[in-house]
């Protein structure tokens, strides 16, 4: 049983963007700064089209910021075609100035074929580039691509710097290794803790498992009030587990993307 994929590119502005990273991206260029800000403006008040055009001003001055919003707008089509081919091209420019979240909408786009030649050498590069600066979504996808190699041992690495910083996925990934035993000692009490972590942030398949730990008794006490509460709240959002299914879940396909970015927290 493999995790659906998740290929949600909107999330590339989650976290790094919301007014730039400090330690991510070079000092903005003279000029680019009001664009930013009228950019900003517009597209928290869903104005697109003006906000690609603010975007693409402050681009062209060599902001990493705008580069990466332009690359994020061409892969969602927002106020313009979707161009996936365009978004490499900005994420590309952003990534040469070490723009981590650039670096992870690249090997994004790598990972999938997406704008470029499907090529998971180059996704694991600009992951790792990313990841180096502690980026928690190039690790968790970095943990990935370990895991597809059956290297369990970096996946669970990859994946427990990522579920240390809160990474939903990771922290489910990072259980599910420990309840199979892959690249850690198999530890049931492992598995609940870290599937508390992710199933506390609405992580559906954390809660599922959750359900199952809690009917089976296996890492947490046998109690099917809790089992229920977690499979209800998982079936809420389309995820069911049925007992023993946890072992037949194929930890080196998680879904590769992340929630997408609210308007707040949007560029």
């Amino acid at each position: 049983m493999s995790l659906s994929r998740n290929l949600v590119y909107a999330a590339v502005l989650a976290a790094g963007l919301a007014g730039g990273s400090a330690s991510a991206a070079a000092s903005v260029p003279a000029g680019a700064a009001d664009w930013l800000q009228t950019a900003t403006q517009a597209y928290r008040g869903h104005d697109y089209p003006a906000a690609v055009a603010a975007y693409r001003h402050a681009a062209d001055l060599g902001d990493a910021t705008a580069q990466t919003s332009l690359g994020w707008m061409y892969a969602n089509g927002l106020g313009l075609s979707r161009d996936y081919a365009q978004a490499a091209r900005w994420y590309h420019a952003a990534s040469q100035q070490n723009f981590q979240w650039a670096q992870v909408g690249l090997g994004l786009l790598y990972d999938d074929g997406l704008g470029v030649q499907r090529d998971p050498a180059q996704a694991q590069a600009w992951y790792l580039k990313a990841a180096e600066q502690g980026n928690h979504v190039a690790q968790s996808n970095l943990g990935r691509l370990q895991a597809n190699g059956k290297d369990y041992v970096q996946a669970a690495r990859w994946y427990r710097l990522a579920a240390e910083q809160g990474d939903a996925m990771a922290q489910f990934s990072l259980g599910l290794l420990y309840s199979q035993g892959q690249g850690v000692p198999q530890d049931q009490q492992q598995a609940a803790a870290w599937w508390q972590r992710a199933a506390g942030q609405e992580f559906a398949w954390a809660q599922a498992a959750l359900g199952v730990l809690y009917s089976s008794g296996q890492g947490l006490p046998r109690d099917l009030a809790e089992a229920a509460k977690w499979q209800q709240r998982a079936a809420r959002q389309g995820v069911m587990l049925a007992p023993g299914t946890l072992q037949a879940i194929d930890v080196s396909v998680p879904a590769r993307g992340w929630l997408a970015a609210s308007p707040t927290s949007a560029p």
